[in-house]
């Protein structure tokens, strides 16, 4: 192994245009999937639904195209982005993309949900691109071409153009790790005071950060210079969001304690693990035995799928990242490695009683590590490839019509 790793190139190529394919073709496919699965629901139905201010709904065509990407997590960002933080329960969400959403709003025709859905497919087209170039470095374009072609099409990738901050959040963190694999730490921590302010796990990019900045100096401390204080920037991120919800609330730690709001609590990972894994099973075998769990349209026009479904789908997450992880170990960089297992762990540190593994399918899809691993365990398996992108389509197909529908998928 050499003692010190070498500048990484600088990689200004695009990807290929079989790969343009998949991240444009599975957002048209999504937005197209969601329109068709919306069609028949009254503008009362969105009205009743989203409730951060029905009169913001866009109308006709429009209306159908895009309402229903602000559920759920869209209708807080939204509410933020127009009121503030209005209560400590508003604290669970990091302040990067609402704030990006008042900016951008007034050049939206200050429609909060065109300003969201633009948003969101901005940052990850250039999050894909940032991410081809990532892992050309070490692993070449077929490689890198085959990371982006599966996150784009895995199953929860229409969160990628919802008004969640799944897209800014792998933009932020992939561009961190390039400029750190390139060893230019200022960018790389300014990256991470960014990822920092976008969501809580934010802060998880130190640790390849320090991984880099260590094997390019050989692990010898003796040769750790003042580049070392960019490191800083990250946990500035969080400290900045701390000092305001200290001013507006008088707790610092607002953003975790709001867990509570969604009846998370802190636990032992292992304690997730096991319930999500007991839960996850039992999920499965009501979905195979009785076809519990299975869309229906009610009578009011909404979706009804019982937690089964978001229970087994977090279970074969976990299951199916891990066995990436541990399949590719020999292949995958360290700081790879140890980001990739360290934000699949954050998550099952605050599980829920009904779903342990509480939204784990959708924290997933920003842990590029995953999709790196699979890329690489495939690499000489084409069928296998082929018979995986297939799956991932015909879930994101499924995910996509229950999501927009107003059932929570993860």
């Amino acid at each position: 192994m050499r003692l010190v790793h070498e500048v990484a190139p600088v990689h200004r190529g695009l990807p290929p245009l079989g790969v343009w394919s998949a991240i444009v073709g599975s957002r048209v496919l999504a937005l197209v999937a969601g329109y068709l699965s919306v069609t028949h629901l009254s503008q009362a139905v969105y009205a009743g639904r989203l409730t951060y201010d029905p009169t913001a709904l866009l109308s006709g065509a429009p209306g159908r195209w895009l309402n229903a990407w602000a559920d759920w997590d869209g209708q807080w960002y939204i509410r933020i982005a127009r009121l503030g933080y209005r209560g400590h329960d508003y604290a669970a969400f990091f302040p990067l993309y609402p704030m990006l959403l008042r900016v951008l709003s007034p050049l939206a025709a200050h429609s909060y949900i065109v300003a969201g859905v633009a948003l969101s497919l901005v940052c990850y087209i250039a999050a894909m691109v940032v991410l081809y170039r990532l892992v050309t470095i070490d692993y070449g374009d077929r490689v890198a071409s085959w990371t982006v072609v599966f996150m784009s099409v895995f199953p929860t990738s229409f969160f990628f153009q919802a008004v969640y901050t799944e897209s800014i959040f792998l933009l932020t963190t992939v561009t961190c790790l390039y400029f750190a694999r390139r060893e230019r730490w200022l960018l790389a921590g300014l990256a991470g005071f960014l990822a920092a302010l976008a969501r809580n796990t934010g802060i998880l990019v130190l640790l390849p950060m320090a991984l880099f900045y260590l094997e390019a100096r050989g692990w010898r401390p003796r040769r750790l210079d003042r580049r070392l204080a960019w490191f800083g920037l990250v946990p500035a991120g969080l400290a900045v969001w701390m000092a305001y919800l200290l001013g507006r609330f008088g707790d610092p730690l607002a953003f975790s304690h709001a867990q509570g709001h969604w009846h998370r609590y802190l636990a032992a990972p292992w304690t997730a693990v096991d319930l999500g894994v007991r839960q996850g099973i039992v999920g499965i075998e009501a979905l195979l035995r009785n076809g519990e769990g299975t869309p229906s349209i009610s009578s009011h026009n909404t979706l009804l799928i019982p937690v089964t479904l978001p229970n087994a789908l977090a279970f074969a997450s976990l299951v199916g990242a891990a066995a990436v992880l541990i399949l590719s170990a020999r292949r995958l960089r360290l700081p790879y490695a140890v980001y990739g297992w360290a934000s699949l762990a954050a998550p099952l540190f605050y599980p829920t009683l009904r779903q342990p593994l509480f939204s784990l399918p959708r924290f997933l899809l920003v842990i590029f590590p995953v999709f790196l691993g699979l890329a690489l365990v495939t690499e000489r398996l084409k069928v296998t490839r082929v018979a995986i992108v297939a799956a991932f389509v015909l879930g994101l197909l499924l995910l996509t019509s229950v999501f927009v529908r107003f059932h929570f998928v993860a």
